[in-house]
């Protein structure tokens, strides 16, 4: 018979089973990696030309301190930074682009900046601009997010140009910017401005969508209310001097069921089909019955033309759902008067389209990119370059993007002068002699002393590529020269969970061996000190691979919160005793040249930090809070300091083996775009969206020097082996070039 002690430790084994943390969540899949990765075309090109001076309007980045600007180059045509609204001169001759800091107008026929107009200080995202017919008011909304909220304001600037030009903020002022037909007034939600004195008054403020009539004085607002467990949309013409109500008609069930001509004349409203009513004498004028009652409208300008959209899924929006009421998606153009339907296309359906000023074309609203123009005869495409951004209102031109940049084409078949950009550098190799970057038309390039490679990858969107081409987003993937410059690494993403890695010769683009992740396998992977680092989502190991040979070094684990039971029952923890989720992925991870320590930030117990572990011995991990979403980790060369670059804009520097970190006042207000340690790893470069490039002083987080570039921003920083010498590549394509001075 079993002896007592046996019996005791079976009860203790049973009791340990019953205490048992059991998981529900599936087990991930394992982790696929396929060698090689489906081949990469590479063709021999012409070494590119060093780019001129940009033109006088662009202004030169402004440097303090141990920074000295030696000189700026680069094409300064079509070229905008960040997101932007667009408005155009009423001859379509210029074009005007509101970014967050400024108003930069271009030639529309020669792409060149013929001006620029500061805002008094950046906002956080611009909505809309409106610039009036002599172009000397400019009126631009966006949204402003104070520091220390989390909540966005709106905010509208009034710009003054001309010889004493003046910009006026008015916050809490947001909604729909609209100019009066005689060019007189700008009105918007509760507010209008006389533009010849600039005096402001406050107007009345109704609840809703505001769609203005041509005049300012009365305007279709569309308000919102629950019907049972239905929401309808009201539109109603409403007196802005007196904000009393004229007429109300009938209800929609989505907002974008309402529209209303151009010229103000006639309110569509689509509503167990298409109704159209007069502004003037509130009558109906005309009814559509063969139109889906659940859909996207808009009238010409005019009014007796009008476009409908079928949603992707009509049900989604009706309580009274069926089969019936979720068609194929549809667009139709129609004659209003003759109730008569056009044309009928699926192309573009499911998206709300406008009319262009002539009335023969439609486009998206600024606000949303389209890939294409439809020709209102026939609903025929026009494709230009990857999307469409926005219409001149005569018609005659069309901003587009063109892979890194922008263009500007003819639509009546005019040739309009081209021009070749030089190409964007996105990495340099440590002593500067190769350098990788993308063409004018997205294409990435490798360039050396004597060599040209171009490459079947192109910065763009998903299925707008060329056949062959692989997508390669700058913003996101990883790019990196080995230490003698003689190998590209590029780390891409087919989805946001399948990562590809090639290692490519720098001189002629020929495959030294590449790698990538294959469903339902899902990853993360990083380019760290010659080495890759690949992680299988949901899997604690992490398998180290040399960038350059594409040999396996070694596997680890990434430090994680594991449950296991002791003969007894209970829990024991591999890192520290606490409940919750822990770092367990890699997430903008950088490690030492031997792999031994990853920096990664992590998410548990409601918190941001920043961790440092051995890949060998995870539970010996360090852990500091800093706060905020990270977003660059560097590591400098002497291994001795790592900086972490926060959202916010400010940057940490810890030593190795610390959890102390050294602030660093930085000056920065915007997520940070670029880390970079000199040589020595004594100095510290650091550039943020908001244009600001400092120079730090890694031991004691003293700045040393700062550069400010103005209606732009740092996307890439080279530091010259003797630390003398600095490069910055900026969103705009410009190559700025510092003198660095000894401390």
């Amino acid at each position: 018979m079993p002896s007592r002690a046996r019996w005791c430790h079976l009860a203790a084994l049973l009791l340990g089973a019953a205490c048992r943390h059991r998981y529900t969540w599936p087990t991930p899949p394992p982790l696929t990696l396929h060698r090689p990765a489906p081949p990469l075309v590479a063709t021999r090109c012409e070494r590119s030309a060093e780019p001129a001076a940009p033109g006088a309007h662009t202004p030169a980045p402004v440097a303090e301190g141990a920074l000295s600007l030696v000189d700026l180059r680069g094409d300064d045509r079509l070229a905008v930074a960040e997101g932007f609204a667009v408005a155009w001169s009423p001859d379509g001759e210029r074009l005007y682009t509101a970014t967050r800091a400024a108003v930069l107008v271009w030639g529309a026929r020669s792409g060149a900046l013929e001006a620029t107009w500061p805002l008094g200080a950046p906002m956080d995202s611009v909505r809309r601009v409106v610039v009036s017919p002599d172009g000397a008011s400019i009126g631009v909304a966006g949204v402003h997010r104070p520091r220390g909220s989390s909540a966005d304001a709106p905010v509208m600037w009034l710009l003054r140009t001309g010889e004493h030009p003046l910009a006026t903020a008015f916050p809490g002022v947001g909604g729909a910017l609209h100019l009066t037909a005689d060019g007189r007034r700008l009105v918007t939600h509760g507010h209008a401005w006389d533009l010849a004195t600039g005096e402001h008054r406050a107007t009345p403020t109704p609840a809703g969508t505001t769609l203005w009539l041509p005049d300012g004085l009365r305007a279709v607002v569309i308000t919102s209310q629950q019907t049972g467990p239905r929401t309808l949309y009201t539109p109603a013409l409403w007196d802005a001097a007196t904000g009393r109500e004229l007429h109300r008609f009938p209800s929609a069930e989505i907002p974008d069921a309402v529209a209303l001509s151009a010229d103000g004349e006639r309110v569509a409203v689509l509503h167990d089909g298409l109704d159209v009513f007069s502004t003037r004498t509130f009558e109906r004028v005309a009814r559509l019955t063969d139109v889906p009652s659940v859909g996207l409208v808009s009238l010409s300008r005019d009014g007796h033309l009008a476009v409908v959209g079928t949603l992707l899924c009509a049900s989604l929006l009706s309580s009274s759902s069926t089969e019936a009421r979720c068609p194929p998606p549809t667009l139709t153009l129609w004659d209003v008067d003759r109730a008569t339907r056009l044309a009928r296309t699926d192309r573009g359906a499911g998206s709300h389209w406008n009319f262009t000023g002539d009335d023969r074309f439609l486009t998206g609203p600024d606000t949303r990119l389209v890939d294409e123009l439809l020709r209102v005869d026939g609903l025929a495409p026009v494709s230009f370059g990857e999307r469409v951004r926005s219409v001149s209102p005569d018609g005659r031109f069309v901003l587009y993007e063109r892979g890194p940049s922008l263009a500007v084409a003819a639509l009546d078949g005019a040739s309009l002068p081209s021009f070749e950009r030089p190409a964007r550098v996105i990495a340099r190799s440590p002593d500067g002699a190769f350098s990788a970057a993308l063409d004018d038309d997205g294409l990435l390039r490798i360039e050396g002393p004597d060599s040209c490679v171009r490459l079947a990858m192109a910065s763009g969107h998903y299925g707008r590529l060329p056949p062959g081409t692989e997508a390669i987003d700058p913003t996101r993937d990883q790019l990196a020269f080995s230490a003698d410059g003689s190998t590209l690494v590029a780390l891409t993403y087919v989805d946001s969970g399948r990562p590809r890695v090639r290692a490519l010769d720098s001189r002629s683009g020929a495959a030294r061996w590449s790698m990538h992740a294959t469903a339902p396998s899902s990853a993360a992977a990083y380019l760290s000190a010659g080495s890759v680092l690949v992680q299988g989502r949901g899997r604690a190991q992490v398998l180290r691979y040399d960038a350059t040979t594409g040999d396996l070094l070694g596997t680890g684990r990434a430090p994680r919160l594991s449950y296991t039971t002791p003969p007894l029952g209970g829990a024991t923890y591999e890192v520290r005793d606490h409940d919750g989720d822990r770092v367990s992925e890699l997430t903008w991870a950088t490690a030492t040249r031997d792999g031994s320590v990853v920096g990664n930030m992590g998410h548990f117990d409601n918190a941001v930090w920043f961790s440092r572990w051995d890949l060998h011995h995870p539970e010996r991990v360090l852990d500091v809070r800093v706060g905020d979403l990270i977003g660059r980790i560097a590591l400098s060369p002497d291994e001795q300091r790592w900086a972490v670059g926060l959202r916010s804009g400010a940057v940490q520097l810890f030593a190795t083996g610390s959890d102390r970190p050294v602030a660093v006042d930085a000056g920065h207000h915007a997520p940070l775009t670029a880390l970079a340690f000199s040589a020595s790893g004594d100095t510290l470069f650091t550039a943020s969206e908001d244009g600001t490039l400092t120079v730090t002083h890694a031991s004691t987080g003293r700045v040393l020097g700062r550069a400010t570039f103005p209606f732009d921003r740092v996307t890439s920083l080279w530091v010259s082996p003797d630390g003398a010498e600095l490069r910055a590549e900026t969103q705009r394509g410009m190559r700025a070039r510092f003198a660095v001075s000894p401390r």
